[in-house]
C-alpha cells in the first residue's frame, strides 16, 4: 500500500492545541493523530501525563544555550509511566522546513535516548522525504551530546534538506527540554 493510503487529511482546526502553531489547516497532512503518535512513542506506558510549562525569560535562555536554538515562550511533554516506572517521554515540536512547521514527535527512553522520531503533522508542498524510516531511523540511539549535523552525522533526503534539518533541530531542542525542565520537574507520584 501507499504512503498516501495512511494520510489522514485534516479538516478541523485545533486537532493538536499545541504550542507553537497549535492548529491544522484544511491543506495539512496528518501522519499521526494526537492519540496515535502517544500511543507509539510510549507503548509500554499504562498512563500518560501532560505537562505544559510557560517559559520564564531565565528558563528560555537557559535552553537556547543548551541547544543553540530560540524558543518560544511555551513547552510541552508528555511522560509515560507503567505503575510508577517511568517508561519514556514524547516530545512535540513544530519545526519550520522551508516555509512552514512541521510537527515532529520524538519519543524518549527514561535515560533521555531517543527511541525514534516520527513526522506527526507535514505541511510543505515538497520534502515530504522527511518522513522516510532510512533518514529518521538515524535519529535512534542518539543521546545529548552526540552529533546531529547534516551532512556529517546525519545522511539527508534529497529534496528534503530543510526539512531534514528541522528534524535535526527537533531532536536537538527536545534534548535541551528534556535536561533543563523535564528531569527537574518530572518524578513518578
Amino acid at each position: 500500500m501507499s504512503n498516501r493510503f495512511f494520510k489522514i487529511v485534516a479538516v478541523a482546526a485545533g486537532l493538536w492545541g499545541l504550542p507553537g502553531r497549535g492548529t491544522l489547516q484544511a491543506a495539512d497532512t496528518v501522519y499521526m493523530t494526537k492519540a496515535q503518535a502517544l500511543a507509539w512513542a510510549l507503548p509500554e506506558a499504562g498512563r500518560v501525563e501532560e505537562a505544559r510549562r510557560a517559559l520564564s525569560d531565565s528558563e528560555r535562555a537557559a535552553l537556547s544555550r543548551a541547544c543553540g536554538l530560540p524558543f518560544g515562550s511555551a513547552v510541552q511533554w508528555y511522560t509515560g509511566y507503567q505503575g510508577d516506572t517511568l517508561t519514556g517521554r514524547a516530545l512535540f515540536l513544530d519545526e519550520v522546513g522551508k516555509h512552514q512547521p512541521i510537527t515532529f514527535v520524538v519519543a524518549l527512553s527514561p535515560e533521555g535516548v531517543v527511541r525514534d522520531v516520527a513526522v506527526a503533522v507535514y505541511r510543505e508542498a515538497l520534502g515530504d522525504g522527511v518522513r522516510q524510516p532510512r533518514f529518521l531511523d538515524q535519529f535512534q540511539g542518539k543521546r545529548e551530546g552526540d552529533g546531529l549535523t547534516l551532512g556529517k552525522d546525519i545522511d539527508g533526503v534529497t529534496g528534503a534538506t530543510l526539512s531534514c534539518r528541522a528534524a535535526a533541530r527537533a531532536v536537538r531542542r527536545a534534548f535541551a527540554i528534556n535536561r533543563e525542565l523535564v528531569q527537574t520537574v518530572a518524578t513518578p507520584p
